[in-house]
């Protein structure tokens, strides 16, 4: 600031003395234009200190907006990353679901299968041990007199099983 206040007074003189004496040459144009410019010099100054200014404040406020921009572009791509991985587990999921239910099918067809199995030899078994009791049961009824009452064998399915029942008269009360 100090040299700026020279260089105002060294044009200043000029135009001091001119004014003092008015006989003198007329202040050259020179003169005219270093008062001029020594004088917007401070202000030139102060204006591009404030330029300097705005312009490292616009560099931090982009240095700024490209680091939240770099921020939000890791976020979606973490965002996606996560989806990419969620619709992964869920279509997973859905196939093991499916997978469940196939299994699910099998197990029930063959717990049916097996049960038909177990019903038709429980069935077969069952008239295996019975039909030779209902023969026997035939062959004593070919022995009774003519005269006495007659011994019947009944036969009766039920649920695949043959049932044989022998029924007497309640006059003879026995076989």
């Amino acid at each position: 600031m100090n040299v700026v206040a020279t260089m105002i007074r060294a044009a200043a003189l000029p135009l001091v003395a001119a004014t003092a004496n008015p006989a003198a040459a007329p202040l050259p144009a020179a003169a005219i234009m270093s008062l001029v410019a020594a004088t917007t010099s401070p202000a030139a100054a102060i204006m591009i200190r404030a330029a300097a200014t705005t312009i490292r404040a616009a560099a931090t406020m982009s240095l700024a907006a490209a680091t939240m921009s770099l921020a939000a572009a890791t976020t979606s791509l973490a965002a996606a990353t996560t989806s990419l991985a969620a619709a992964t587990m869920i279509r997973a999921a859905a196939t093991m679901i499916r997978a469940a239910a196939i299994m699910s099918l099998a197990a029930a067809t063959m717990i049916r299968a097996a049960a038909a199995t177990m019903s038709h030899a429980a069935a077969t078994m069952i008239r295996a041990a019975v039909l030779p009791l209902a023969a026997r049961h035939v062959d004593l009824a070919a022995t009774i007199p003519s005269g006495l009452p007659s011994t019947r064998t009944a036969a009766s399915s039920t649920s695949g099983v043959t049932r044989a029942a022998t029924t007497t008269s309640a006059a003879n009360g026995h076989l």
